[in-house]
């Protein structure tokens, strides 16, 4: 079958100084393969969406169309959002002859950390020559549909403060997490949430830091769910009590690493579990981050969608 490549580019990405290189680099590596490609750019939030939902709506049966989200892990969302089967719970499996694929040209950049050798992500030849394979999304209660994860409290918290700084010219923009973490610092740490999970647990406490998780990362690179899979079929639920500005930078080094569910304080004040579904409500409104993404709700329901997508891994490239 014929494979139609269509890659979708937020311009404003990486602050935009690396549109014009990319696009050079899909035109020269597809014009060289010979290969049929369009380049989309987006025009504002939910654009991608949207038009990956029109494209599929009128795709020839007899081509498969991959659609490379060009952007950071907002726009790779929101090309899921568009492409992703809604209906994996019930019939799990990606939409027939649809891919999606993603070329990292964000500041974090995070989903691709679930992939071995991801610096093969950025080269078009390497993309073009990808096998799928079929990974899970999650569902959240508003319709919307993610790939990564969501964060609530001080994660989500300190990409809030990040994207303040990033508007720095003076601060390096992969220090940006870290000046947000220390700006974040200096706040009420705690915040009221009840979590219901699948299993029959429901916690109401007050918790520093809450994330439902399918790929591993967040942040630029903490490896906040060092257990999660993305086609295990599974969320990686991490709920973390509210403690002492000591105790919390005592954790965070090993939080970054991914070892701090190893250590006699994560066991202290983590609860960690993997379900299908889970339900929280928050004391009041609260920011919530979802795939990098932040909104602002007092509930947010999530489920797993099992295999939702055929993802295009770049040759040499591997799922950690």
């Amino acid at each position: 079958m014929v494979v139609k490549h269509i890659f979708i580019m937020n311009p404003a990405a990486g602050k935009g100084a690396a549109a014009k290189k990319l696009s050079e680099a899909i035109n020269d590596a597809c014009r060289a393969a010979g290969v049929q490609y369009e380049i989309y750019k987006t025009v504002g939030q939910g654009d991608a969406t949207r038009f990956v939902r029109e494209r599929i709506s009128s795709k020839p049966e007899d081509e498969i169309y991959r659609f490379y989200a060009c952007g950071g892990d907002g726009t790779l969302s929101e090309v899921v959002c568009g492409a992703a089967n809604p209906d994996a719970d019930k019939c799990p499996g990606a939409l027939k002859n649809i891919e999606v694929g993603c070329i990292p040209v964000g500041t974090g950049n995070d989903f691709v950390r679930n992939f071995k050798n991801r610096e093969f992500f950025s080269d078009i030849t390497k993309q073009l020559l990808a096998d799928s394979t079929l990974i899970d999304c999650y569902l959240c209660s508003d319709g919307n549909i993610g790939v990564n994860m969501i964060n609530i409290g001080f994660d989500c918290d300190v990409v809030v403060n990040a994207a303040e700084l990033k508007k720095n010219p003076l601060l390096p923009r992969g220090l940006a997490y870290i000046a947000g973490i220390a700006s974040t610092l200096k706040k009420n740490l705690g915040r009221v949430i009840t979590a219901k999970l699948a299993d029959g647990t429901e916690i109401t406490r007050e918790f520093q830091l809450v994330s439902a998780a399918n790929g591993g990362f967040c942040g630029g690179g903490f490896h906040s769910a060092p257990g999660s899979s993305l086609n295990d079929g599974l969320l990686d639920v991490s709920l973390i009590n509210k403690v002492s500005r000591f105790d919390f930078i005592r954790l965070v080094g090993a939080y970054k690493k991914g070892t701090h569910l190893e250590t006699k304080l994560g066991k202290k004040v983590v609860h960690y579990a993997k379900v299908k579904s889970v339900a929280f409500e928050f004391s009041e409104p609260a920011n919530v981050c979802v795939d990098g993404e932040v909104r602002r709700l007092d509930r947010l329901a999530l489920s797993v969608l099992p295999r939702a997508i055929a993802f295009a891994v770049p040759v040499g490239c591997e799922i950690i």
